[in-house]
C-alpha cells in the first residue's frame, strides 16, 4: 500500500510529489489575476536544482519501498529461504521504509511556504489557487487509486494539504512544536491504555462502512482489468478509512517542511550551513539507533513484552524514519555544493522535475508486470528479482526524463495538474509561450474570469461531491452483490489424488523446492458489525454461544461412509477436505492455502490393501485348522520391513521377538510367531529381525484387551524392496497356532525360550500399488483465516487447529470413522467459526483455522506447515491444537508450552472447567513447539 499502514506490515507508502515537483519553484511563479491566473515559468537561474535532485532520489526510494506491494511479496525477511533475499528485506526496512514518503512530505510543506511567499510578492491571492491545486490533486489521486494502483497516497496528500492551510499563519516556533506533537500522535495511538483502546474501537466502528470484504486480494494475480478495478476500489476505500493513523507520520513532515520554508533554509542554504551539518549528523545518529531498534524488534517480536510490542515497533520507526530522512536530505544538500557531485547527481534532477509523472508511471508499468491483466507475476517473485526490476526501471526513468525535458517544459502529469489548477492550457513545448495559446474553455474563459472565486470553488466542490456520492453508491452495490452471491466451495470426492512429481512419499518435512518462497495469504478486511455480546466485549457470552448439538452434527457428518474414514491421500480424505473448506467459506473464513485456495498440498504415501489378506492355519500334515477373519482375528501391518508378499511354512515361537531369540533359530522359509507388544517400535523391529533371518512371514501376538484386531492402522512406505507379510493375531488365533504342540501361552511365557510348533501357516498381503505411484500422493491441510481487525496487533497470528484425517477403510468394507480421533477436534473448530460468524465477531489478532492432514501418518501435515508457513512463525504467538476432545471425560488435559498452558488453565478455571497439565505425547502441537512457537494440546482423555 502507498500509505503508512496502521500496523506497519504493509509495504511502505509512495509519497506525493510535493507541491507539484517543478511547480514548487518553476510553475509557482504566480498568477496574472485573482481567479484563474496563468503562471509564468521562473528563470532557470532562480531554480533550486538540488531540490529536484532530492525529489529524484526520493522517486527511486519510493520504487524500492513499493515493490513489495506491487509484487505481492511479504515485507518480512523470515518467510524467505535465501539469505540474499533476507538481507534485501532487512536493508530495505533499515534504510528505505518510511524515509521517502517522509522526504516528500517535507518537500510538500516547504513548497506551500514558497507558494505563499511568491503570491505575497506578486500581490495575488494564495488560498484560492492552492485550494484548486489540492482539488486537482484529489481528482488525480482518486483516479490513480481506483484505476491504476490501490496504494495511492495522492488522495491523502490532497486532504492533509487542505488541513495544512490552518497552520499557514503560525509562527515558525509554533509550527515546529505542532510538527513534534503530530509525530508523537502516532506513538500515542499505540499505547496499551484503556482510553486509547476505546478510541480505536470507536474509530473502527465509525469507519467500518468504508471497509468491504467482497473481493479477495488473490484477484490481483488472476483477475481481469474490470475485476481488479473493483478490488482496487474496495482497497482504496478501506485504506482511506484508516486516516487517523496516517495523519501523524505524514502531517508532521508537512509542518516541518512549512517550518523550513518559513525559515528560508532552502533559499539561504549558505547562511544555514552550520545548522544543516548539525542536522545531518544528529539525524544519522538517531536514525541508526532507532532503525536498529525497529529492525530488531520487528524480527524478534517474540522477545518483546506482548503489551508493549506494537508501541516499541511503531515508536522506533516513527522516530527513526524522519531522522534518517533528514540525514539523507542534509547530506545531499551539502554534496550538491561541490561541482563534481552536483554534476554526478544532476540526472536525478530530471526525474525530480517530473516526479508526479514518474510516480504514476511506476504504478502503470509495474502493475502491468505483476497484475493478472499483464504478465500475472503477482506473488511469484522474490526480493532479489524485485530489486533488479527496481534498478532497471529507474534507470529507464532517468534516461526518459532527460529526453522528455529536452523537448517539453513539464512532465505530462504536471501539465495536467496545472491545467486543473488554472483552467487554462499551459505551454508544453520548450519554446512555446503562454501568449501563443488559446483559452482552454474558449468563450467560457471571460465568464470564468468574471465569476466570483467562491462560486467557482463551490462548483468544483459540487462536482467532487457528486463523484464521491457515486463512489459510495458503487461501494454499496458491491456489498449487495456479495450478499446475493456468497463464496461457495464445491464438495466432491476426488476420484484419485494426483501424484507428486519429483518427491518421495512421506518427505513432507522437507520444503518443496519448486517456485519461490511461500507468501502470506492475500486477504481482505472483514466488516466488523458485532451483535451485542461481541460488541460489548463479553467473551464469556461469546464462548457460551458454542452449540454442542451443532458440533455433534459435524461429527456425524465427518464420520459418515461418504468420507470412508478420511485416510490422508485417499478419495475419502479429499472429500473431507472439500467439505471442511466449504464450511470455512460458509463462516466467512478466507482462503489461506496455495494459490488463493483453502488447501496447502504436500506429498504423502497412501498404500491401501488391494484385497482381503489371506491367512490360514494348518497342521503339519496340511489339514486346515482355521481361517482367521480380517479385523476380527487378525490385522495386517505395513511399514518398514513389513509389506506386500506371501509366506507359507512351519510356525516357530520366537518368544518376545528379541535379537537373541532369532539368533537361536533357523527361520529360513518359516513363519515366525512372537509377542512384541501392541505399541511402540518393537513390532516393527521384529519385522527386521525376521527378514534378516530368512523368515517367510511374521505373526505378532497382540492382546485384544490392549489392541483389538479392528483397532485399525495406517499403512506406511516399506523400506526394503522385498518385505515380508506381517499380521497381528489375537489370543484366540494363538490357541489354533499352538494346537498339537502341548503348550499353552502361559507355559510358553513361563518357559521363556523359542521353539518350533506343530502347525504351519500361510499368509499373503497384497497392496494397491496403483493408488499412489512411487512418487507419492498429495495430502492437503485445509487453511482458513480471519484477518485481525486491530491494526496494532493484526500481524500477530493465533492458530486454532486439529487434524481431520483418520485410518481410512479396509477392503471388505470396514471403515474407521474416527469420531473422537479427530472428528471431534475439527467439529469444535468449525463450531467456533460458526459462533463467531453468527455473532459478527472479528478478533483483534489474525486467527488461522487449520485442519491438519496426515497426522496419523506421523504429524506430516502440521510439520509441513511449520516448514512452509503461510504466516511467518515469528508472528505466530500461539498454536492451540484440539485432538480427541469429544470423549466426554471429566477432566481437560493440557500439554505443551508452559506459559501458554498456564494461561489456558487459568481460562479453564474462569469457565468452571476441571483441567490440569499432563504429558500427552505427540500431536500436531509438537512441530510448532520444535519451531519455537508457543503451542498447547487440548484433549479430554481418561489417562487411566
Amino acid at each position: 500500500m502507498d500509505q503508512p499502514s496502521p500496523d506497519f506490515q504493509a509495504s511502505v507508502p509512495s509519497p506525493l510529489v510535493g507541491e507539484g515537483t517543478a511547480e514548487s519553484h518553476q510553475d509557482l511563479a504566480g498568477e496574472r489575476d485573482n481567479s484563474f491566473g496563468q503562471a509564468a515559468p521562473v528563470e532557470p537561474e532562480s531554480r533550486y536544482t538540488y531540490i529536484d535532485i532530492l525529489r529524484g532520489f526520493a522517486v527511486f526510494g519510493i520504487l524500492v519501498a513499493n515493490m513489495a506491494s506491487y509484487s505481492g511479496r511479504s515485507s518480512l525477511p523470515g518467510v524467505f529461504a535465501e539469505s540474499l533475499d533476507q538481507w534485501i528485506v532487512n536493508l530495505s526496512r533499515f534504510f528505505v521504509e518510511a524515509k521517502f514518503y517522509s522526504l516528500f512530505s517535507l518537500l510538500f510543506g516547504w513548497g506551500m511556504a514558497l507558494q505563499m511567499r511568491r503570491a505575497h510578492a506578486r500581490g495575488t491571492k494564495f488560498v484560492p489557487v492552492y485550494v484548486r491545486r489540492m482539488l486537482g490533486l484529489l481528482l488525480i489521486g482518486m483516479l490513480h487509486g481506483i484505476f491504476i494502483w490501490t496504494g495511492d497516497i495522492l488522495t491523502l496528500y490532497a486532504i492533509l494539504g487542505l488541513l495544512l492551510l490552518l497552520f499557514r499563519n503560525l509562527s515558525p516556533r509554533r509550527i515546529l512544536l505542532a510538527s513534534v506533537l503530530f509525530l508523537l500522535l502516532r506513538i500515542v495511538l499505540t499505547l496499551p491504555a484503556g482510553p486509547i483502546g476505546s478510541l480505536q474501537d470507536a474509530y473502527a466502528n465509525a469507519t467500518s462502512f468504508m471497509r468491504g470484504d467482497t473481493f479477495p486480494d488473490s484477484l490481483f494475480a488472476s483477475g481481469t482489468y474490470w475485476e481488479i478495478t473493483r478490488l482496487r476500489f474496495q482497497e482504496f476505500m478501506g485504506a482511506n478509512s484508516w486516516l487517523l493513523y496516517f495523519i501523524g507520520p505524514v502531517f508532521s513532515m508537512f509542518l516541518l517542511g512549512l517550518y523550513i520554508g518559513k525559515r528560508r533554509i532552502v533559499e539561504e542554504r549558505e547562511k544555514h550551513l552550520p545548522l544543516i551539518r548539525r542536522v545531518m549528523w544528529i539525524g544519522l545518529a538517531i536514525g541508526l539507533i532507532f532503525n536498529a531498534i525497529f529492525l530488531w524488534s520487528t524480527n524478534n517480536m517474540d522477545s518483546l513484552p506482548s503489551t508493549w510490542s506494537l508501541t516499541i515497533r511503531v515508536g522506533s520507526r516513527t522516530i527513526a524514519a524522519p531522522a534518517m530522512m533528514l540525514f539523507y536530505a542534509s547530506g545531499i544538500t551539502l554534496l550538491t555544493r561541490r561541482e563534481s557531485w552536483d554534476r554526478r547527481l544532476a540526472p536525478l534532477g530530471n526525474v525530480g522535475r517530473m516526479a508526479l509523472t514518474n510516480y504514476l508511471l511506476q504504478s502503470i508499468v509495474i502493475t502491468l508486470v505483476f497484475y493478472g491483466y499483464g504478465l500475472g507475476l503477482y506473488g511469484q517473485v522474490d526480493p532479489s528479482f524485485g530489486l533488479l526490476l527496481t534498478i532497471g526501471f529507474f534507470l529507464l526513468q532517468v534516461r526518459w526524463s532527460a529526453w522528455w525535458l529536452e523537448r517539453y517544459q513539464y512532465g505530462p502529469a504536471e501539465w495536467v495538474w496545472r491545467l486543473l489548477t488554472y483552467g487554462r492550457r499551459p505551454p508544453l513545448r520548450v519554446n512555446e509561450e503562454p501568449d501563443d495559446l488559446k483559452p482552454l474553455f474558449g468563450r467560457l474563459q471571460p465568464l470564468l474570469k468574471r465569476a466570483p472565486p467562491l462560486a467557482l470553488l463551490a462548483g468544483v466542490w459540487a462536482v467532487l461531491l457528486l463523484w464521491a456520492a457515486g463512489l459510495l453508491w458503487w461501494s454499496a452495490n458491491l456489498d449487495e452483490r456479495a450478499a446475493r452471491a456468497p463464496l461457495t466451495v464445491a464438495v466432491e470426492a476426488t476420484p484419485r489424488p494426483a501424484a507428486v512429481s519429483g518427491s518421495q512419499a512421506g518427505e513432507a518435512s522437507e520444503p518443496e523446492e519448486a517456485g519461490p518462497a511461500l507468501q502470506p495469504p492475500v486477504v481482505r478486511q472483514l466488516a466488523y458489525n458485532p451483535t451485542s455480546p461481541a460488541a460489548a466485549g463479553d467473551t464469556l457470552a461469546l464462548a457460551n454461544a458454542f452449540d454442542v448439538r451443532s458440533a455433534l452434527d459435524e461429527i456425524e457428518t465427518l464420520t459418515a461412509p461418504t468420507f470412508a474414514g478420511r485416510e490422508s491421500g485417499s478419495p475419502g480424505g479429499y472429500a473431507a477436505g472439500d467439505y471442511i473448506a466449504a464450511q470455512f467459506a460458509r463462516y466467512r473464513l478466507q482462503p489461506a492455502g496455495d494459490e488463493g485456495t483453502f488447501f496447502q498440498g504436500f506429498p504423502v504415501n497412501y498404500t491401501p490393501l488391494a484385497g482381503v489378506p489371506e491367512f490360514e492355519i494348518r497342521d503339519l500334515d496340511g489339514r486346515p485348522i482355521s481361517t482367521p477373519t480380517l479385523y476380527e482375528d487378525f490385522s495386517p501391518v505395513v511399514r518398514m520391513y513389513a509389506g506386500e508378499g506371501a509366506g507359507d511354512g512351519p510356525v516357530v515361537w520366537v518368544d518376545d521377538c528379541q535379537q537373541e531369540d532369532f539368533d537361536a533359530l533357523d527361520l529360513t522359509g518359516k513363519i515366525a510367531f512372537c509377542d512384541a507388544g501392541p505399541f511402540g517400535s518393537e513390532p516393527y523391529i521384529a519385522g527386521r529381525h525376521a527378514l534378516e533371518h530368512g523368515a517367510a512371514g511374521l505373526l505378532l501376538l497382540t492382546d485384544p484387551e490392549e489392541r483389538p484386531p479392528d483397532f485399525g492402522d495406517t499403512y506406511h512406505e516399506t523400506w526394503v524392496p522385498a518385505p515380508i507379510p506381517v499380521v497381528r493375531v489375537s489370543t484366540d488365533v494363538a490357541d489354533d497356532l499352538l494346537e498339537g504342540s502341548g503348550h499353552t501361552l502361559d507355559s510358553l511365557y513361563a518357559e521363556g525360550a523359542p521353539l518350533p510348533l506343530a502347525t504351519t501357516a500361510a499368509l499373503s498381503v497384497d497392496l494397491d500399488e496403483s493408488a499412489c505411484p512411487a512418487e507419492g500422493c498429495r495430502a492437503r491441510n485445509v487453511l482458513g483465516v480471519i484477518p485481525g481487525r486491530d491494526p496494532q496487533v493484526a500481524d500477530e497470528v493465533v492458530i486454532i487447529g486439529g487434524h481431520y484425517d483418520h485410518l481410512g477403510s479396509g477392503p471388505e468394507g470396514t471403515y474407521w470413522g474416527g469420531a473422537n480421533d479427530n472428528a471431534s477436534g475439527i467439529a469444535a473448530m468449525l463450531e467456533i467459526a460458526r459462533a463467531w460468524d453468527a455473532a459478527g465477531y472479528v478478533p483483534r489478532r489474525t486467527v488461522l483455522f487449520a485442519a491438519w492432514d496426515a497426522e496419523e501418518k506421523g504429524l506430516i501435515g502440521s510439520q509441513y506447515y511449520a516448514d512452509n508457513p503461510r504466516y511467518p512463525l515469528e508472528n505466530t504467538i500461539s498454536s492451540i491444537n484440539m485432538d480427541m476432545v469429544g470423549a466426554g471425560a471429566d477432566e481437560l488435559l493440557i500439554d505443551g508450552d508452559d506459559e501458554l498452558t498456564a494461561h489456558l488453565l487459568a481460562v479453564a478455571e474462569d469457565q468452571g472447567i476441571s483441567a490440569r497439565a499432563g504429558n500427552l505425547g505427540r500431536s500436531d502441537h509438537v512441530p510448532f513447539l520444535n519451531a519455537g512457537v508457543p503451542a498447547s494440546l487440548l484433549i479430554w482423555w481418561d489417562e487411566e
